[in-house]
């Protein structure tokens, strides 16, 4: 699950807006499911999101990421 969770957060910072949605819901998935360390969940994915929802043009992405970290509340 580590691997995939590196994959997933490398996606988050392409250049492609569409591989950054799909990065961002894989991750929302990764949170629900109950299948990655809550330390990786706590240390990487949030911050990233977190950043990503600040930072990213795209409106699409930035909902999904919004709806990743809802997701774990």
């Amino acid at each position: 699950m580590n691997q995939i969770v590196t994959l997933m957060l490398k996606g988050i910072k392409d250049k492609v807006p569409n591989v950054r949605l799909i990065a961002a819901r894989g991750l929302g998935l990764v949170m629900i499911s109950g299948q990655c360390d809550d330390a990786i969940i706590k240390t990487q994915v949030t911050p990233v999101l977190s950043d990503t929802i600040t930072d990213e043009p795209d409106l699409d992405c930035r909902y999904q990421c919004q709806l990743a970290l809802e997701s774990k509340v």
